[in-house]
């Protein structure tokens, strides 16, 4: 990376690393900024080890020199933002019409407003005069056309998402040189594909909606002046590339009027190569500019590629269901240091318990006998079967979760008991175990459930949260925004905690027990949640790398008690 022909976008100016007044980002790397020569001199001793770190090899980042673990190597704001669409991966909205300038969700807007140049969705006036709406604006009254109200209404309203993501960028390409380093031919692995059925009906189904986009574009909007392979390419890009990213939830902030859902694409993160064990991990430095910076989770050598875990595998997904999702979106089979290793890190997540072995009670793992996944093995018994007999051993147990994914902690809990072993073929880090786990984090946080938890609850919701760090620990170690954000709720939870033994302490102190034996152990357990918030604390503090995030790291530090 150079001053001359940088991999990422970052911003012109930002507060100056030592002191904090406006400055600009150092030319070599523009991780850090700095006021003058004289701050960039003295932060120099921190900034070192991520200068100048990694560079563009046959279009992939390596290292360019020994990298130490911790060490921030990049830093990033989006090169283009668009409404997510079927195109950018996000399941949870992707039959959502979206607002094309701030990406709001209309879907109780009735009727939608249009623009009154392109016709295109937009919440309002303002929206449809907002500078990010102006490329395919421009471009549609170029050609003459304007969105019919119907089509807004129907199935094609939605392809519209899809369709200014692919325009905008499109368009970018002169402007924006970073956008050639993510050109790519996407050759499927065709002995994948035969393996896997269901990555075969997913490709399918992207490769569907392309050409859907494309057609639309050049036939009825009539985008006759950019080359289709152009439009092909920019669609393919959004496919692979793109971020989706939800925004505040007006659920959870009074100033927040729309659930809002982005696409985005970063150019210098997606060069890196996927790898379900990386190297690097990103965490948000700044959320309203949706800015991140990557950050080394081990030692990096000289020429080593610089990986990460690519969007749409989460780390709690067995090697089957991630090697689908790679296969899908990026044309090929993972053989990472995880995917080669029968039993993914020693955590077993794809594996289950034997049933032979459990009815004599000995746990053992079955897992894969071979590279294809398609032969397994007991490693007690060492009995072999078929990939479709080991499915079909957690098959109930997938169904029944599947029916679960909105259900209360309480039924969650009793499906995760029901199902370990010796009851069922789970185990604590099987993927479905995990998956359960999240399920119930995700509902305490949106509920805030724990504010009106009892400290029964709250000892066992803290005691998964631990475990969710755990498996953290071995399967994706070191930053991530996985792990940045089971920290806070686990932080979360110890307050709580910590607050119900101080309510308790004072009842019982008003109760004239103070003193007593029942007093004494109240104090015994406040000072006990205390050490466990300070050390929540300690560890959240490791994952703030920048000035922007002084004010969180000093609140941390000086008020360790306060907030939720």
């Amino acid at each position: 990376m150079s001053a001359d022909h940088p991999i990422c976008h970052t911003a012109a100016t930002g507060p100056c690393a030592v002191c904090g007044q406006p400055g600009r980002p150092c030319a070599r790397c523009r991780v850090h900024c700095y006021c003058g020569k004289e701050h960039q001199k003295k932060h120099w001793p921190k900034h070192r080890a991520g200068c100048g770190s990694v560079a563009l090899r046959d279009g992939v980042l390596v290292a360019a020199k020994d990298i130490p673990a911790h060490t921030v190597i990049m830093r990033e704001q989006p090169s283009i933002s668009f409404p997510a669409s079927p195109l950018t991966y996000n399941q949870n909205q992707e039959n959502v019409m979206l607002c094309v300038a701030c990406c709001a969700d209309l879907s109780e807007v009735q009727p939608p407003c249009q623009c009154r140049h392109c016709g295109l969705p937009v919440c309002d006036k303002a929206c449809s005069q907002a500078s990010a709406h102006q490329p395919e604006c421009q471009a549609f009254q170029r050609a003459k056309y304007k969105v019919p109200f119907e089509h807004v209404l129907d199935a094609r309203g939605i392809l519209l998402g899809a369709c200014v993501a692919t325009l905008r960028v499109a368009l970018a390409y002169p402007k924006n040189p970073l956008l050639q380093h993510l050109k790519r031919d996407l050759d499927f692995d065709e002995k994948g594909l035969k393996s896997s059925p269901e990555a075969t009906r997913d490709m399918l189904g992207y490769q569907t909606c392309i050409a859907l986009v494309i057609r639309h574009l050049r036939q009825r909007v009539g985008i006759s002046w950019i080359p289709e392979a152009e439009l092909a390419s920019a669609a393919l890009i959004v496919c692979m590339f793109a971020e989706s990213i939800s925004g505040p939830s007006p659920d959870r902030w009074d100033d927040v009027a729309k659930q809002a859902y982005y696409g985005v694409l970063y150019v210098g993160m997606s060069l890196r190569k996927h790898s379900c064990f990386p190297n690097t991990g990103c965490k948000v430095l700044r959320q309203e500019l949706n800015e991140y910076v990557v950050v080394t989770t081990r030692a990096v050598a000289a020429g080593e590629c610089i990986t990460n875990m690519h969007q749409g595998c989460h780390w709690i997904e067995d090697t089957l269901r991630r090697r689908d999702i790679v296969l899908v979106r990026w044309g090929f089979v993972c053989h990472c240091e995880r995917c080669r290793d029968p039993t993914e890190l020693g955590m077993y997540v794809g594996s289950p318990c034997c049933a032979d072995c459990a009815g004599q009670s000995k746990q053992s793992y079955l897992v894969p006998a071979n590279a294809e996944l398609s032969r397994w093995r007991c490693e007690g018994c060492e009995k072999e079967m078929t990939a479709a007999a080991v499915k079909a051993l957690t098959e109930p147990a997938s169904k029944q979760l599947m029916e679960l994914h909105d259900a209360s902690p309480d039924r969650l809990f009793k499906f995760i008991d029901a199902h370990l072993y010796p009851r069922g073929p789970l185990h604590r880090t099987h993927t479905l175990v995990l998956r359960a786990s999240e399920y119930i984090r995700t509902d305490i946080f949106h509920r805030r459930a724990d504010e009106t938890a009892s400290a029964g609850d709250l000892d066992r919701w803290e005691a998964m949260t631990r475990g969710l760090l755990r498996a953290l620990d071995r399967l994706l170690p070191g930053t991530c925004e996985s792990r940045v954000l089971h920290l806070m709720e686990l932080r979360r939870l110890v307050l709580r905690r910590l607050r119900v033994a101080q309510e308790n302490g004072m009842l019982a102190t008003m109760m004239g027990m103070f003193g007593g034996p029942r007093s004494q152990d109240t104090g015994r357990k406040i000072a006990e949640y205390k050490q466990a918030v300070l050390e929540v604390n300690k560890e959240l503090r490791r994952y703030h790398f920048g000035r922007e995030e002084d004010d969180p790291k000093r609140s941390l530090r000086e008020d360790p008690f306060g907030g939720r």
